[in-house]
């Protein structure tokens, strides 16, 4: 059986960048709280069960959270890590509490979300709060903040080498400077990275040259490629109807169908699970969106990537998200509409059935 690792998102606590930008005390937690249904049937907002909007910034309550992860039956998350320049980060307090606090055994990776930061929730995508540069003068001093954690024993591996993914690999400067970070890595440690990158992303030039495996980045790879998705976002923006994109479930897992036929002929491709999606919490009508049940999406997804692939020749299986409430895609259990909903069970269910089938 393959691991399970889910994308984590430590912004449940309010930072000083986004109390200037977005008002004191923001959190994820405030997209949630504020928003509601956009038509009739729109299974909106989920909600924390017991109204449990945790802080991050709280060591209990940081130690509740990754506790739930693994007795959920998670084998690691995926924290995203926020790598501006040289001594530029944000959302460090989860990472930096795990790093520290050897009693917690939930493993762990980083997602390097390289892109700039701006203020296109309120449609001011010019407006910059952190600009990603790719300096090279910055690049031991990138490697110097990864080290603590890549030399963690619970940090994790793929042939003894520390997983280290990039969310937007395909540019020209991002490929001089992942290659550059890659070779001076190699001379400093004398080990190499396993580098993660998305289907759609995937230089070929990155691919020759490193250790790498393409991953499945839903909901974008899957989109991307429908001309059906495409035509309804152009509707969207001319807003006649002034409501969110819709995708039916059963649309969904047909395009997850033809977006994992299509990677299935690369010898180094690991599918992502994508547990719901609604991206109205943040843009409103301008959103985006899933409809339907979370557990059916899950177990469909599942059930194609059994059909498709050979699970047994997976290293890992991920999972987008644990917790990107503001996204609608979530593992941790959820109120909505008044009954309780608990998308962890796929996890259990993965790790007890048979693989074929």
């Amino acid at each position: 059986m393959p691991k399970i690792y889910a994308y984590f998102l430590p912004q449940f606590y309010s930072t000083p960048e986004n109390d200037r930008h977005w008002g004191k005390g923001f959190t994820e937690w405030t997209n949630i709280r504020n928003s509601s249904p956009k038509f009739s049937g729109h299974q909106h907002p989920i909600q924390p069960v017991n109204d449990f909007y945790y802080d991050l910034s709280k060591p209990k309550e940081i130690d509740w959270v990754l506790t739930q992860t693994s007795e959920m039956g998670l084998d690691g998350l995926v924290y995203w890590y926020y790598w501006f320049w040289k001594n530029k980060r944000t959302l460090t307090k989860v990472p930096e509490y795990h790093l520290t606090s050897k009693a917690i055994n939930q493993r762990f990776f980083f997602a390097w979300a390289n892109a700039d930061w701006t203020r296109s929730w309120v449609g001011k995508e010019k407006e910059i709060i952190f600009k990603q540069q790719y300096r090279l003068e910055d690049i031991d001093a990138h490697i110097d903040d990864l080290l603590p954690y890549f030399s963690d024993s619970r940090y994790i591996t793929l042939d003894s080498k520390p997983l280290y993914q990039v969310n937007a690999p395909n540019s020209e400067e991002a490929i001089r400077y992942i290659l550059e970070l890659n070779s001076t890595f190699e001379k400093r440690t004398g080990s190499n990275i396993h580098w993660l990158f998305p289907t759609l992303f995937t230089p070929k030039k990155l691919e020759d040259e490193l250790d790498c495996t393409r991953i499945g980045f839903p909901p974008e790879d899957v989109f991307i490629q429908k001309n059906t998705f495409k035509h309804r976002k152009l509707l969207a923006s001319l807003n006649p109807w002034k409501k969110p994109v819709i995708t039916t479930l059963q649309e969904y897992i047909e395009w997850f169908s033809d977006h994992i036929t299509q990677n299935s002929h690369h010898k180094h491709f690991c599918p992502t699970l994508l547990s719901g999606w609604d991206t109205t919490y943040r843009y409103g009508n301008k959103g985006n969106l899933i409809q339907g049940n979370t557990l059916d999406l899950l177990n469909a997804q599942w059930k194609l990537i059994k059909e498709i692939l050979d699970p047994d020749e997976l290293p890992f299986i991920l999972v987008k998200s644990y917790n990107e409430w503001a996204e609608g895609n979530v593992l941790e259990p959820f109120n909505v509409n008044g009954l309780n909903v608990n998308p962890g069970l796929i996890i259990e269910q993965i790790k007890n059935e048979p693989l074929k089938g």
